[in-house]
């Protein structure tokens, strides 16, 4: 599971600038307030990844795992998860066109992304093999979700360089990087959704685990028959809605 989250926020500069920076506030959100368990040495040293403690007993077997996963996880219905929160900066440049109309473009820009992976972490007594497997492919997911906002990164610096507003409104320089500002906050909040669209493709992922019982499919309660003919000598019950 992934989020991308981005925040607006102004930055003012002079205003006799040339080409000024109007940059979104940089501070991602949606920071995790979980205390986290301490790192398993394999992944220790992944910058980004952060681990929370699975509860089973530590001879659990994969069928418990499972069940406490299930059950436990912060984000459940999924084992792990993967954040990516994207900022940008953009600078714009205006021309004034001889039917008094602005044409404002952007001459510089800069598009980051901080990524963050939670992982469940466990020392295993029985099924280490297992868990150790099941871990390892849980990982290989979350770095598709990463490589999902790697991809996404290139495709917001190309639209930024790409981009291009038209004011038939503005009376000046700075109305018309005013108005490209508003439109181009809008049109970045579409492309963050474009990306939360492409991570969400990836899940649900279940976990394996060998070794697990597979899960029990819940049996449907019977109901009589409304158009059943009761045995003899019998009644029959009303139906409650």
């Amino acid at each position: 599971m992934a989020l991308a989250e981005h925040h607006h926020g102004a930055e003012h500069e002079r205003p006799d600038a040339y080409a000024r920076e109007t940059t979104p506030g940089r501070t991602p959100q949606g920071v995790l307030a979980l205390q986290r368990a301490a790192g398993n040495g394999a992944v220790a040293g992944l910058l980004g990844v952060q681990r929370y403690a699975v509860g089973a007993a530590a001879d659990s077997d994969a069928t418990a795992v499972l069940a406490w996963l299930a059950a436990n996880s912060p984000y459940a219905p999924e084992a792990a998860h993967t954040q990516a929160a994207f900022s940008m900066t953009r600078t714009f440049d205006a021309k004034e066109a001889k039917d008094k109309s602005w044409t404002v473009k952007v001459t510089a820009s800069t598009v980051t992304v901080a990524k963050s992976v939670d992982m469940p972490t466990w020392a295993p007594t029985k099924i280490k093999k297992e868990w150790t497997a099941a871990h390892t492919a849980l990982r290989a997911h979350e770095a598709r979700h990463e490589g999902v906002a790697d991809t996404w990164k290139a495709t917001l610096k190309a639209r930024l360089a790409a981009y291009t507003f038209t004011s038939t409104t503005a009376t000046s320089w700075d109305d018309a990087t005013a108005e490209a500002g508003v439109d181009l906050d809008e049109k970045w909040a579409t492309w963050i959704e474009e990306h939360q669209k492409a991570q969400e493709k990836l899940d649900p992922y279940a976990v394996v685990i060998a070794g697990a019982a597979a899960p029990v499919a819940p049996v449907a309660p019977v109901t009589p028959d409304a158009d059943a003919a009761p045995e003899s000598g019998e009644t029959p019950s009303p139906i409650e809605e």
